[in-house]
């Protein structure tokens, strides 16, 4: 019986502690693939063990050259090249934006070079960026509009985007044309008149693979995860990254466990405190991750 061919791209979702990034390193094999991680945290060099980067000994870091950095980290173990780690550090910058710029030109090279390509990570908004970039994916911060609008109420502000972009208005639902953070940025894309963003894969040359757990199971593996990770050194880490680091005001140091890592390093809490907050924070993350792949499979 013939089969289809596997698609270039794979596209892997999953909750946390469900698996996905051993079943894309058995894949990854499988079918001489490359893998890209779509993980928002495990961009940032020296955040490895409480993020969970999890690279095999065997793989060595390289560098490569790329269009939009001069070069990037790449990890190898001769067969399977790792994309989507320490790339920047914890203080710069890195969003949503920042990752299509990143993932674009090796898409393009795996799709040029027919080499396959399995995504996997826990960022679903960084997945969803490839397949349906929203216009406003590059329309920057307008500081003075900001300002002015600051002060102005919600009304105001309805009526302001309606007359600005009326089909802006139309598609946004009930709950964000009643918020006054979200009206903003509707003006501010609005005065940017942006143009649309092209896709970088589109799902009919995906393949999807979805991995899920039910909670019970993942509220268990998170816990022996995280008892794990304080013992491979997740305090020497976090108190590393202290010294660094003096603003911890940053978006990296929101990746799960470092609060609480922190804190306890400052005398604030027990161990047994951090370990169970650390675990619960996991689970939370977990069970949002769940509702959206719920959501996806429907």
């Amino acid at each position: 019986m013939n089969t289809a061919p596997t698609p270039l791209f794979t596209l892997v979702f999953g909750p946390t502690a469900s698996g996905k990034t051993n079943w894309a390193f058995q894949e990854a094999k499988h079918l001489q693939a490359n893998i890209l991680s779509y993980d928002s945290r495990q961009v940032f060099t020296g955040m490895d063990i409480v993020t969970g980067k999890d690279i095999p000994t065997s793989f060595v870091q390289e560098t490569e050259p790329h269009s939009t950095f001069t070069t990037i980290p790449v990890y190898s173990d001769g067969q399977t090249r790792l994309y989507g780690f320490d790339i920047v550090t914890p203080d710069e910058d890195w969003s949503i934006a920042h990752f299509y710029r990143y993932a674009a030109p090796i898409i393009a090279h795996h799709r040029a070079e027919q080499k396959p390509l399995i995504l996997v990570g826990g960022s679903w908004q960084y997945a969803s960026v490839l397949l349906d970039p929203p216009e406003s994916l590059f329309v920057p911060v307008n500081q003075v509009l900001r300002t002015q609008l600051a002060s102005k109420k919600r009304e105001a502000l309805q009526i302001q985007l309606q007359e600005a972009d009326a089909d802006r208005w139309e598609k946004m639902n009930q709950s964000d044309q009643a918020n006054h953070r979200r009206l903003v940025r509707a003006l501010e894309i609005a005065h940017a008149k942006p143009t649309p963003v092209e896709p970088l894969l589109h799902s009919e040359a995906v393949r999807f693979h979805f991995i899920s757990n039910d909670p019970t199971t993942i509220r268990s593996r998170i816990a022996e995860r995280v008892q794990q990770r304080f013992s491979q050194g997740a305090l020497e880490e976090t108190q590393k990254l202290m010294h660094q680091y003096q603003n911890w005001n940053v978006p990296a140091f929101s990746a799960t466990g470092y609060t609480y890592l922190r804190q306890f390093l400052q005398n604030e809490i027990s161990e047994n405190d951090l370990l169970s907050l650390w675990t619960t924070q996991e689970y939370q993350y977990a069970k949002r991750q769940l509702t959206w792949l719920k959501s996806l499979t429907q």
